[in-house]
């Protein structure tokens, strides 16, 4: 430009970012581009109104609720799972002083309707309907660690509807065979999910680690 004319603002109109990790995009002029300062920690980059924006995500997610660790006869997990639509629930290294059943009461409700359970030895395959007091597991030998369980919950915010569980168990059992066992069933309450009541079915907790996760 001669001296006394006006600037070209063209090059800035591309280049409209001012603070750290500012986006550009294409804006409806042309030669003009339009900035997008930095999203929150833990939103995602989506598309509104036809251009891009910055969102919470709208579910599939896990957010770690709780981690508490198994001890004495009996161990309660508080949960508020609002904004959550299931709970997923991991327990790891749990062990107990005698050989004992796991035994998980939501709600500390020991009215569970099992629809369905197989139970897999190194020896074969055994299929087993049959309703029980609580979501358990069959025995688990005393001191070993190696133990991990894994629980669904679904619909735990409902107050109109049961809510039905499914489970995958991995253990080793009193005849130091390792054993695997699935399965699924109805928790016969309608009040939402609040609390986890783990127990082994006789003895102490020995040790054990439970998280809770919300899933949207």
């Amino acid at each position: 430009r001669t001296l006394g004319s006006s600037v070209d603002t063209t090059t800035k109109n591309l280049n409209p970012e001012t603070t750290l990790a500012d986006l550009a995009y294409r804006s409806s002029t042309a030669n003009v581009k339009t900035r997008l300062g930095i999203g929150s920690t833990g939103q995602v980059l989506t598309v509104a109104g036809g251009v891009p924006t910055w969102a919470t995500p709208g579910g599939g997610g896990l957010t770690l609720l709780s981690t508490t660790t198994l001890a004495g006869a009996s161990t309660t997990i508080s949960v508020s799972p609002s904004g959550y639509v299931n709970l997923y629930i991991l327990a790891t290294k749990v062990d107990c002083a005698s050989n004992a059943k796991l035994y998980l009461a939501p709600n500390g409700q020991t009215s569970i309707s099992q629809t369905a359970g197989v139970l897999n030895y190194t020896a074969g395959v055994q299929l087993e309907n049959f309703n029980l007091d609580y979501i358990k597991t069959n025995d688990i030998e005393a001191a070993e660690t190696n133990n991990s369980f894994v629980y669904h919950i679904f619909n735990v915010n409902s107050t109109t509807e049961y809510k039905n569980w499914s489970g995958v168990f991995g253990f080793e059992d009193p005849s130091s065979r390792l054993s695997s066992q699935l399965g699924s069933g109805i928790i016969r309450t309608n009040s939402a999910i609040s609390s986890l009541v783990f127990s082994p079915s006789s003895g102490n907790f020995s040790g054990g680690t439970v998280l809770v996760y919300g899933v949207k």
